[in-house]
C-alpha cells in the first residue's frame, strides 16, 4: 500500500515538472529534485562520491552487498590499522630511546665524575686506597700468647 502511494506521488511530480513547467509547485519541484541534488554533488570530491554510492548500495542492499563486499572492506580496515599501529609503535620507541639516550649520558657523566674524583684523591695522597683481604682476620685476644686455637689442638 505505501509503496503504491510513493509511486503515485512520483508519478504526479514527474507529470507536474514535464507538462506544466510554470507552475510554483514544479519549480519548487524541479528545484528540489533536480538543481539542489547536482548542486550538492557537483560540490563534493570523488572520494566522497564513491563512498556516497557505496553506502547507498549497502542501504538497499543490506546484507548481501556486505556480504560480497565485506571481505574487502575488513581487509582493508585491518591494513590502515595495521599501518596505524606501527606508526603509534615506532614514535613510542623513538620517544623512549630518545629518553634513554640522555638518561645514559647523564648517568656517563656522573659515573665519570665519581672516577675523576677517585684519581684525584689518589693523586694527593701518592697511594691507593687499600683493603683487607678476604682470608686474614683481626684477632681480639688481648694476651701475648697465641690465639686460643693452639690451646685446643695441644689438649
Amino acid at each position: 500500500m505505501v509503496l503504491w502511494l510513493i509511486c503515485l506521488i512520483v508519478g504526479c511530480s514527474i507529470f507536474l515538472m514535464r507538462w506544466c513547467p510554470d507552475t510554483p509547485m514544479a519549480k519548487a519541484l524541479f528545484r528540489h529534485l533536480a538543481v539542489e541534488p547536482v548542486r550538492w554533488f557537483l560540490g563534493r570530491k570523488r572520494s566522497d562520491l564513491f563512498y556516497f554510492l557505496l553506502l547507498t548500495g549497502f542501504a538497499i542492499g543490506g546484507g548481501e552487498v556486505f556480504a560480497v563486499v565485506g571481505p574487502e572492506a575488513v581487509l582493508m580496515y585491518t591494513a590502515d590499522l595495521a599501518v596505524y599501529m606501527d606508526l603509534v609503535v615506532f614514535s613510542s620507541l623513538a620517544v623512549v630511546g630518545s629518553r634513554l639516550r640522555g638518561a645514559c649520558h647523564a648517568l656517563r657523566g656522573y659515573s665519570q665524575s665519581i672516577e675523576a674524583r677517585v684519581r684525584r684523591t689518589i693523586r694527593r695522597t701518592g697511594r691507593e686506597v687499600t683493603t683487607r683481604r678476604k682470608g686474614t682476620a683481626v684477632s681480639s685476644d688481648n694476651d701475648d700468647e697465641d690465639s686460643w686455637q693452639g690451646h685446643l689442638q695441644a689438649a
